[in-house]
């Protein structure tokens, strides 16, 4: 298996890290401008398409090269995401193409632990790049051999999951129950699927109430419904909500829930508790288990959102295609455009975002933000 190293930002700490985790592997670097990288093998990315694609796996360290990657369609993926850039509007296109490429990826590893927590409400195979961290870094070429070698990666994602919540309650008795420090290791409990979870919330929220945070206590608290949802609890994760719906929206939505499973539609109904508390991968993986013909346009409405949620554009716009609804129509012609342009097809990204603009002009954002991607890329 050969690497192919497709670096961005200059600032960007994990390229170093890529070198000494993978050194006992070729690693031929993608950049659109070699002399900057004389010391180690370059690659322009115009050569792509003399190599065999099936042969490589792509270490992606910036979201912005990934129509490239995804044009070159290389055997693997993974995905490396740092912290993402300062500037503002280039900060929300990273954040835009770091979901995709986490769509399109085998495994992600993310520098930050929010963006790791973040990233594993909406994927599985995610890993946490802790800095100067011995026992990651053999987690993590664990992790690899694991992957190139077509074992399952779980066993190690929950492995360092288990490290993590340790090391979390292991800093609440140190230092007290500190509130942000009891809510990390509930989060790590809820992914391992363990009980304790719901009890250190508890202790959480508590400890929130008490520092005089109460502008946060809906959402800390709103958790706890995810938490008892996971553990087969419909009827409590629906009153939990409800507690927390403050506002007439919420109030509102709190009262379709029980709609929703007074008429015994399960599936949706936990959907949408899943996703209202963040968790858009277990809201899909439950969507998704709902084969019966009834489902209606809400389930499927809610389906699309979390595909979307999960950067999973192919299956977004097959179960917009599905539906003949001018919403749909008009989001189905945009992700068609985003498809194009991951796929190298400028001219039909442009005639996608062209045909929704007709109907939403803001679609024609999208054109200019393929725009800066691609300046963005040759820059690199």
């Amino acid at each position: 298996m050969k690497l192919l190293l497709f670096k961005g930002r200059e600032d960007n700490r994990l390229v170093s890290r890529v070198h000494t985790l993978f050194s006992d592997w070729e690693i031929t670097t993608i950049t659109y401008q070699p002399e900057r990288w004389a010391h180690e093998p370059t690659l322009h990315p115009h050569f792509l398409n003399d190599l065999n694609a099936n042969d490589y796996c792509v270490i992606l360290s910036d979201p912005f090269w990934l129509p490239v990657v995804c044009t070159f369609n290389p055997r693997y993926i993974i995905t490396l995401l740092s912290n993402p850039p300062q500037n503002s509007k280039q900060r929300s296109l990273w954040n835009k193409f770091a979901l995709l490429a986490g769509g399109k990826s085998d495994w992600i590893g993310c520098e930050s632990e929010n963006l790791y927590i973040e990233y594993s409400l909406l994927f599985s195979q995610v890993v946490l790049l802790a800095e100067d961290d011995l026992m990651n870094d053999i987690l993590l070429l664990e992790c690899f051999r694991k992957f190139t070698q077509g074992e399952n990666m779980q066993e190690v994602v929950e492995k360092q999951r288990i490290i993590r919540e340790g090391h979390y309650l292991q800093l609440a008795e140190r230092l007290g129950h500190r509130e942000q420090t009891l809510y990390l290791a509930c989060l790590y409990q809820y992914f391992l699927g363990k009980e304790e979870a719901e009890n250190n919330l508890l202790d959480s929220f508590e400890s929130l109430l008490m520092s005089g945070k109460t502008d946060k206590w809906a959402g800390r608290y709103r958790f706890r419904s995810a938490i008892q949802l996971a553990s087969g609890r419909l009827e409590e994760s629906i009153q939990t909500f409800g507690i927390t719906a403050s506002n007439s929206s919420d109030r509102q939505f709190y009262h379709q829930l029980l709609t929703w499973a007074n008429e015994g539609q399960i599936h949706l109904t936990k959907g949408a508790l899943f996703g209202l508390n963040g968790d858009w991968r277990k809201a899909r993986l439950v969507l998704e288990e709902d084969e019966s013909e009834e489902s209606g346009l809400e389930k499927q409405q809610l389906l699309i959102k979390s595909l979307l949620k999960c950067g999973d554009l192919d299956e977004a716009l097959n179960q917009m295609n599905g539906r003949k609804v001018l919403d749909h129509a008009v989001q189905a012609k945009i992700v068609q455009g985003l498809i194009h342009f991951l796929k190298g097809n400028i001219p039909g990204s442009i005639q996608s975002f062209l045909h929704a603009s007709l109907h939403d002009y803001n679609a024609l954002l999208h054109i200019i933000e393929t725009e800066n991607v691609e300046k963005v890329i040759q820059s690199y």
